[in-house]
């Protein structure tokens, strides 16, 4: 009966058996990019990549981006290149608006609304009765 419902063994882990050294992090380069309202984003890549791009999405407000350190005339033509890929061959998202616009017209739309504030008018209608 000795051991039984017992763990024999290490101690589960009391004791490590590595050596403290712990992984090696890797190498990461911190470019800053800048669109037209001034906002920044920092995105970090690895210090072996060699061709980082000139171009990327703005963390605030989804604009182009352009990588901070260009001169004017380089990300000119960065943005002119971003914007053409957009159009053609890079799909753009689109917003949920633009969605229902492709399934509904504007009247469509607005009588949907006025059925679905009418439904709610009576829920509160009742509620408080």
């Amino acid at each position: 009966m000795a051991g039984k419902g017992r763990i024999v063994g290490s101690n589960m882990g009391s004791i490590s058996y590595e050596n403290g050294d712990g992984p090696s992090t890797a190498q990461v380069q911190r470019v800053r990019y800048v669109c037209a309202d001034q906002h920044q984003t920092e995105v970090p890549f690895s210090a072996e990549v060699t061709d980082v791009p000139a171009v990327w999405d703005c963390g605030s407000c989804r604009q182009d981006a352009v990588a901070d350190g260009l001169d004017a005339e380089v990300s000119a033509q960065a943005l002119s290149a971003a914007g053409h890929a957009a159009r053609h061959g890079k799909p753009v998202p689109k917003t949920p608006w633009q969605h229902v616009l492709e399934r509904r017209s504007i009247p469509e739309l607005e009588v949907i609304l006025a059925e679905r504030l009418a439904l709610l008018r009576g829920k509160k209608h009742r509620a408080s009765a």
